[in-house]
């Protein structure tokens, strides 16, 4: 019997609401629509805070892993991983694969995170993702600049689009993100001849 292929899911902007946690925990709403314009079009969250790159690092480590653990699901996150399950259970082992940034306690929280949402699942915390890959290995992400060095070390890749690209469209119901899923499974049966 042939082993399963590896199947990888991003945590932050693909499952949860990393970006929209961040900018709550730091006092800017991200459900105003200049944030979700600037956001949308690729403005980073770094220039949308006060204080920059080290209030946000600053704000997140003093919340500790509850920050990580209350995340909310994206309006398509549960949808997306029931998908993958239903179209993979018998080819592919699901795993999350998530970085944990230079945040010292997202492990902790993330795990948490995990056990409360996913308990039978896997979970791989690593910064370089690309440890992960092998021809038999599919990443899925919504951060270029892990999908791309993921790719080069063997894997295959998805990259998830802007989560605020999906929520402006989607914000009556979940057409577009579903359009987006089954082009993710439309990938990954293609690569790997699901």
């Amino acid at each position: 019997m042939k082993p399963k292929s590896k199947l990888f899911v991003d945590l932050d902007g693909v499952i949860v609401d990393w970006l929209g946690g961040s900018l709550e925990l730091c006092g800017v709403n991200s459900h105003n629509p200049v944030i979700r314009n600037l956001l949308r079009d690729g403005t980073k969250i770094d220039d949308l805070i006060a204080g920059g790159r080290q209030t946000l690092t600053d704000a997140v480590n003093d919340a500790g892993p509850d920050f990580w653990l209350n995340l909310r699901f994206l309006p398509w996150g549960k949808e997306l991983i029931a998908r993958l399950k239903t179209e993979f259970a018998a080819t592919h082992r699901l795993a999350f694969l998530t970085s944990p940034g230079k945040f010292p306690l997202a492990a902790q929280g993330k795990v948490a995170w995990l056990l409360n949402n996913y308990p039978d699942d896997s979970i791989i915390i690593c910064r370089d993702k690309e440890l992960c890959a092998s021809e038999d290995a599919f990443l899925i992400d919504d951060a270029d600049y892990q999908i791309k060095p993921f790719i080069r070390d063997g894997g295959c890749g998805f990259l998830w689009p802007n989560q605020y690209t999906l929520m402006d469209v989607d914000d009556r119901d979940l057409g577009h993100s579903r359009q987006v899923i089954n082009q993710c499974v439309s990938a990954i049966k293609l690569v790997h001849d699901s």
